[in-house]
């Protein structure tokens, strides 16, 4: 079972169920393109061909893609060679957060450990030229020396997803990222523990950058012998700079301190306080690992409008955790969504086979702001289609009293 979560008040809730012995129809899979693998340890020939064949040499692998190729690294720890970084010049798709037998993207499960690309005495990753790039569920870590301790990007165009920036430092700039030239696009990714002596968190001089359903919190300034000044958490010398639906806390400096030629924030909660459409100034409550508490301001006080289709502001449907986006009224400011509250209580879920007809039976103990229930089926356990969609018997999508359901299918064929 699956909740989904809708673009409006209500909520929808999805019933998956998997058929292994009941469904005969084949199931045909086909694999992306020049798709390459790397996992810790490696494995048969390591070239990188698949999961089986897969390398542990991340540098490699990257050296050997040719442009705009996919590069799936499975969870565990990654680093470069003593003082170098991981070092890119081509335009990638970068994906992290995979168990190593994966097929597609969508099977990652949120129970993964983390992808983590790690500095050994030098920048993490340092990645230019010309073309669009992809990095999602990916931890950068550990970066050190004087100039960039993150990620350094140069031109080209960014998206960077899903991703975790910390205990980067430097004493140049651009603690946990570096953007010079392009232009980048960062949502549900969090920022946190990184130095540097300008742009503690992000320093950046592009084109346009837009940071949504992002959290920057608790980075610091290093001191630079040659000057007094105490840096900023955000440099920003960008033509076009957003940020929507984002906390920005408890850093060095506030929100104030950016320098910028455009800047534009609405929905966020911003430390000091910054005009804008929505913007609030009120202690996120944050938990240990800066999700949201259950009495948060920030819970439902992002942008309403936010995943409609054809509006400028999408987050996705999934948050860092790769849990659902907008669970409540409307999405929440952060890179994580709060569920402290699950909208649908379950009590027994049946599903039996009868001449060649699907019955679904289900129970619900309590419903919050439910709109349906979408009932999918699936051969595999892992691909699933939808097949029908139930509305939900409580008054206004709201009831405290237990509600039986069902629903018969024909012909369940997936």
């Amino acid at each position: 079972m699956k909740r989904r979560s809708r673009f409006y008040k209500s909520i929808s809730i999805l019933i998956k169920i998997a058929f292994f012995l009941f469904l005969t129809c084949p199931v045909f899979f086909t694999r992306a393109q020049n798709i390459r693998y790397v996992k810790p340890a490696g494995s048969g020939l390591a070239d990188g061909s698949s999961w089986a064949d897969a390398s542990n040499n991340l540098q490699a692998i990257i050296d050997a893609a040719a442009n705009n190729d996919t590069i799936w690294i499975a969870a565990g720890a990654y680093q470069p060679g003593s003082n170098q970084w991981f070092n890119l010049t081509k335009p990638l798709n970068i994906y992290g957060g995979f168990s190593g037998n994966e097929t597609s993207l969508q099977e990652r499960s949120s129970y993964t450990a983390p992808t983590i690309l790690r500095g050994n005495g030098n920048s993490v990753l340092r990645w230019t030229g010309a073309g669009i790039k992809v990095i999602d569920r990916i931890s950068v870590t550990g970066g050190r020396g004087t100039g960039t301790g993150g990620l350094f990007c140069s031109d080209g165009v960014i998206n960077i997803s899903n991703c975790r920036f910390f205990d980067n430092r430097t004493s140049g700039n651009g603690g946990g990222l570096y953007l010079t030239g392009g232009s980048a696009f960062i949502q549900n990714s969090i920022f946190y523990n990184n130095a540097a002596f300008s742009g503690f968190a992000i320093w950046t001089q592009a084109n346009v950058v837009s940071i949504t359903n992002c959290t920057i919190a608790d980075n610091a300034y290093i001191y630079h012998a040659y000057t007094n000044t105490n840096g900023n958490t955000i440099f920003n010398n960008t033509n076009s700079f957003s940020i929507q639906n984002s906390i920005f806390w408890n850093n060095t400096h506030a929100i104030t301190s950016l320098f910028n030629t455009s800047l534009h924030i609405t929905f966020s909660n911003i430390q000091g306080g910054f005009s804008g459409t929505g913007n609030i100034n009120s202690e996120p409550l944050f938990t240990s690992e800066y999700k949201l508490q259950a009495a948060s301001p920030c819970i439902n006080a992002g942008d309403p409008q936010t995943n409609t289709t054809g509006y400028a502001v999408q987050s996705g449907e999934q948050d860092l955790a790769t849990m659902n986006r907008i669970i409540g009224t409307h999405i929440d400011m952060g890179a994580f969504e709060n569920e402290s509250v699950l909208p649908v209580h379950f009590g027994q879920v049946e599903a039996t086979i009868k001449n060649q007809h699907l019955f679904v039976k289900w129970s619900t103990l309590t419903e919050t702001n439910n709109n349906n229930f979408d009932i999918e089926v699936s051969a595999d356990g892992k691909h699933f289609k939808k097949m029908a969609t139930v509305q939900s018997l409580a008054p206004g999508g709201n009831s405290h009293l237990p509600l039986q359901y069902e629903c018969m299918i024909e012909s369940p064929q997936v």
